[in-house]
């Protein structure tokens, strides 16, 4: 075996095996530690770059997840804003989103109360933002239209 500084060692197999053995004990209980006080109600995995995370700042923004779900609302835009929509409609259309969402995989998350955890927020939750994010569009449109700064 050669080593970084170019030396060369020899590996003994008992060592080697139970240096494995000590990392991979090592490395469950300081997942289980890091698990003892997670709430049931959060999730396991963190979040991925898909995943919408609901909150507010430039980091929230800034995720991919976001930026594709921000993608998409524009896409929704004109169709929402027609005045023939109907409330109904419209809470149909961001229903559909939510549900294909969901469907490839994004998880809509949010910190929970410690800040320390990410929770999976309901489908209504997840499309009263929607719906929220498409009426703020139109918001700021008209702002800027206006000729009115945020």
């Amino acid at each position: 075996e050669v080593l970084p500084n170019g030396d060369v060692g020899v590996c003994d197999a008992a060592i080697a095996q139970k240096t494995v053995e000590k990392c991979l004990q090592y490395d469950q209980e300081t997942t289980a530690r890091f698990y003892e006080g997670k709430p049931e109600n959060c999730v396991d995995i963190p979040p991925r770059p898909k995943d919408v995370l609901l909150g507010r700042g430039r980091s929230y923004q800034k995720s991919p997840g976001n930026i594709e779900f921000a993608r998409l609302l524009k896409e929704c835009k004109p169709r929402y804003d027609e005045p023939s929509m109907t409330k109904a409609e419209k809470t149909e259309t961001t229903k559909r989103l939510i549900q294909t969402l969901r469907d490839s995989g994004v998880r809509f998350l949010k910190h929970d109360k410690s800040g320390d955890w990410w929770e999976e927020v309901s489908d209504t939750v997840a499309r009263q933002r929607a719906a929220m994010s498409l009426r703020n569009m139109s918001r700021s449109q008209s702002k800027q239209t206006n000729g009115v700064d945020d």
